[in-house]
């Protein structure tokens, strides 16, 4: 090993010194102080004891600068219903702070950015990629075709959403089929028979869950019916506008599923205007299990999708994109969480 001169000061220090006085390139101190795997572990950690010794730390942001990367992720939302973006929803709030904590975690920075369904050209400009060094979108609404094209152009792209066979592109969501059949089940077991379902089916995710509300009715032996799908969009007004609609229209039921928590809280809100009680009158189960849910009146039975493992799960197979690795989709587990507004606390 070069003989060590005399300690200076952090900004007389260059990486040169550093390499050569652990008698190695001055390569090789750039990625042990960045942790690369391309540099064994004793190498590291004699590298990094010379840092410490002589206070030297990496200037991230030149080293970044100088391989032409930004270090930096756009996470991309989808507008809902007014064209309003859908992180107004709790849940891709919730989700968006918990990726952009993770991101954080990873020395990564985040963008957030919107998706309009206006124009082919304005989805194209969505996905624009410069500054960034790869893209986590939430939710796919209906941007499947679109997502496959951006896939084919190799460019680092995860999806919270549903799995498709025919997709090119990587996601990460909840088993939808799975949880909304557990919602109905549940429903179904306390004696309900006229479920109603409120939604979009046009929506990725959603028609999933539809699916499974109609596989527990089948399942039961209790017959479809339309009349009891209720759509709507994402939004707290027009939940609540749709289900006092039908309401007003003389449909009665006994239990609601809502597709999100935000819908099935809409609903409580409708079902109390026009003085139905929940549970007694009409139970109401929602999906997402958003931090609100425990605290409404009453507290919300939902379907818990685990906010903290989508997020890591997200950052990291985006991760591994932008180092040139291959990312596999992923399916996480749901739960049923019991609460007031089903009548069953267990």
């Amino acid at each position: 090993m070069a003989r060590r001169p005399r300690k200076t000061q952090a900004s007389d220090m260059r990486m040169e010194d550093i390499a050569k006085m652990a008698g190695v390139a001055k390569s090789t101190v750039s990625r042990a102080l960045a942790d690369s795997d391309q540099v064994s572990a004793s190498t590291k950690a004699r590298i990094r004891q010379i840092a410490s010794e002589y206070n030297y730390r990496l200037n991230v942001a030149a080293r970044d600068f100088r391989l032409q990367q930004t270090r930096t992720v756009k996470v991309m939302v989808p507008l809902g219903a007014a064209g309003l973006p859908m992180f107004t929803d709790p849940f891709v709030m919730e989700l968006t702070a918990s990726l952009a904590d993770t991101l954080s975690e990873r020395n990564y920075n985040m963008l957030l950015s919107k998706i309009a369904l206006s124009s082919p050209e304005m989805i194209r400009d969505a996905f624009d990629t410069r500054n960034v060094e790869g893209l986590i979108v939430i939710g796919q609404r209906r941007f499947h075709n679109d997502l496959n094209e951006m896939a084919q152009s190799k460019v680092p792209l995860v999806v919270w959403g549903a799995h498709f066979p025919d997709q090119l592109y990587c996601t990460v969501g909840s088993d939808n089929v799975a949880g909304a059949r557990r919602a109905t089940e549940h429903l179904l077991k306390l004696g309900r028979r006229r479920i109603a379902f409120l939604g979009d089916c046009k929506d990725a995710e959603p028609n999933l869950r539809f699916d499974g509300y109609r596989s527990a009715l089948e399942r039961a032996g209790v017959a479809f019916d339309e009349s009891l799908v209720i759509p709507t969009a994402y939004d707290r007004l027009a939940g609540h506008a749709a289900v006092s609609r039908h309401i007003e229209d003389g449909l009665t039921f006994d239990a609601l599923f809502g597709t999100t928590d935000l819908l099935a809280m809409s609903a409580i809100s409708a079902l109390h205007d026009h003085g139905l009680n929940v549970p007694s009158d009409v139970a109401v189960v929602g999906y997402d299990d958003i931090t609100l849910a425990s605290y409404f009146s009453p507290a919300l039975t939902t379907i818990r999708q685990d906010i903290s493992r989508a997020s890591q799960l997200l950052v990291d197979k985006a991760l591994s994109m932008i180092a040139g690795e291959s990312a596999e989709s992923e399916t996480l587990p749901t739960e049923l969480v019991i609460r007031k507004s089903c009548g069953a606390m267990g």
